[in-house]
């Protein structure tokens, strides 16, 4: 698990996920995690949602260079089946769970949600994914 990332201005605030601010991300964070953690993208399967701004024409492109054909999503070659419990493990379990973890501590601020979010992640153990 790569993350997390907040997609926020200068200031912290919160942004809207939209085609530029998702395909920077990739490129500015993404792909450098990925060669920062010395995984090389022919061993790396990409999963992702349908939302509209991660199945653009221009997102689908950065992707592909990404990740070759090896991306899980709405219109690739492996469709992404929304709801389905065997297809999408991320759905059902690691959200779920995560999700329990960074609620147990209460945040009462934005900066502690995310600081439990990151404490979270953080702690997920491989073997646990």
């Amino acid at each position: 698990m790569i993350g997390p990332y907040f997609f926020e201005d200068e200031a912290g605030r919160t942004q809207r996920v939209n085609l530029a601010r998702y395909t920077e991300m990739l490129r500015t964070f993404l792909e450098p995690e990925l060669e920062r953690l010395c995984v090389g993208t022919p061993n790396v399967w990409f999963q992702q949602n349908g939302a509209t701004a991660h199945t653009v024409r221009t997102a689908m492109q950065v992707l592909n260079e990404m990740f070759s054909a090896r991306v899980i999503s709405r219109r690739v070659i492996i469709e992404w089946l929304a709801r389905s419990p065997n297809l999408n493990a991320c759905d059902f379990f690691p959200w779920g769970y995560l999700k329990s973890k960074v609620c147990e501590k209460k945040p009462r601020t934005t900066m502690d949600l995310k600081q439990n979010i990151r404490d979270e992640v953080a702690a997920i153990y491989s073997t646990m994914l």
